[in-house]
């Protein structure tokens, strides 16, 4: 079969422009605009990828009133369930989560759905889960964007939410939750989109603690690369310190994993 090569339209001022301020290539400066890049920021960052290029968790729509309701959650002692999708990209989030709320004090339990008996998602059953284990503080990760009537049904039981979703929604409805940190959301101006449900828990942490949590990332980074988000903005600079980090993971679970694909002490790309 004949190829037909679509060649891009050089830009030769911005291509100089880059080559002498970054001290690149030109070749390489040509392959940055054909990836979108148009700035001297932009193209920085994309070369330096590393945690300062990260842009402010606050800056996510509901992100302080996710923190605030937490804070309180830790304040009353109140019972919080951690309910996420089975998919890597959900069982990192969750882990993530759990790990955060712990090391702030907030002993979170979780539950994840079965994939074939329940499904993906909240289901009808969540109100009667909530009410035998008398959970206050219900966090969906990965799923709960479109959950209008599961939310509600937890709303008239008295069971705050909290919605972490990377997902559309739904002709841009919103679930009456207290909180839903979701980038794709129409009133949420936070400059990068594409993160993954763990990355938006990343997020979440690091609003919590004030802290980047550089030991976490090779959960982000798993988590990011297996639902096959872009790896560019903040997933470019999560995944390259993330890899570094499950290099090096104590974790059990990712050390049999490098084991069983046979990568250990070898470099890990994704």
């Amino acid at each position: 079969m004949n190829k037909i090569w679509k060649i891009r339209k050089p830009h030769p001022q911005l291509q100089l422009k880059f080559s002498r301020e970054l001290d690149i290539h030109p070749l390489i400066s040509q392959l940055l605009i054909n990836r979108g890049v148009t700035s001297l920021r932009e193209a920085r960052s994309f070369l330096r990828a590393d945690l300062s290029c990260l842009h402010e968790p606050f800056k996510i729509k509901d992100m302080e009133r996710a923190v605030i309701r937490l804070k309180k959650a830790k304040h009353r002692k109140e019972k919080v369930l951690i309910f996420s999708d089975y998919d890597c990209d959900g069982i990192t989030a969750c882990v993530l989560l759990k790990s955060t709320l712990h090391q702030i004090g907030i002993p979170a339990i979780h539950y994840i759905p079965h994939r074939i008996n329940e499904g993906y998602g909240l289901n009808e059953s969540i109100t009667a889960i909530v009410k035998e284990k008398k959970i206050d503080l219900l966090i969906s990760v990965d799923c709960g964007v479109t959950a209008f009537d599961e939310i509600a049904a937890l709303n008239k039981i008295g069971c705050d939410t909290i919605v972490i979703d990377h997902h559309q929604p739904k002709k841009g409805r919103l679930p009456a939750a207290l909180a839903i940190i979701n980038p794709k959301r129409d009133d949420c101006s936070y400059q990068f989109k594409e993160l993954a449900s763990v990355g938006l828990v990343y997020k979440l942490s690091q609003a919590l603690t004030g802290d980047n949590l550089l030991s976490e990332l090779d959960l982000v980074a798993l988590g990011t690369i297996s639902d096959v988000m872009t790896l560019n903005g903040e997933n470019r600079v999560l995944v390259k310190e993330g890899l570094k980090q499950i290099a090096e993971s104590d974790r059990p679970g990712i050390k049999a994993l490098l084991e069983v694909c046979r990568l250990k002490d070898k470099d890990i790309s994704v």
